[in-house]
């Protein structure tokens, strides 16, 4: 009988098969969390100060520094978060250009 010849198989990923780790994506995710933190910084920020002095109206310097800090300390995480949500959504690139 006729023997086919010994080629691997096909594993590249398909449409049903779900995608690999990309290489460097760990470091791509950490690069656009740093670009993201001024951004979610800022927005957590210019939301817990208008917060505090809504609940406290007489806080002062400490209950508005207060607010900041834990504002910034909460902003690198969600810039972390941000940026690995924004990878994932990202299209893999198919290493053609033969526009199929």
């Amino acid at each position: 009988m006729y023997r086919a010849p010994d080629i691997p198989p096909w594993n590249l990923p398909g449409p049903a098969q779900p995608q690999g780790a990309v290489p460097g994506a760990r470091a791509l995710g950490l690069h656009l969390a740093l670009l993201l933190f001024p951004l979610t910084a800022g927005v957590l920020t210019g939301a817990a100060v208008p917060l505090v002095l809504m609940l406290h109206p007489g806080a002062g310097w400490p209950g508005i520094g207060g607010a900041t800090l834990g504002a910034l300390l909460l902003a690198a995480p969600a810039a972390h978060l941000l940026a690995l949500r924004l990878l994932a959504r990202r299209p893999q690139w198919r290493g053609s250009n033969s526009g199929d």
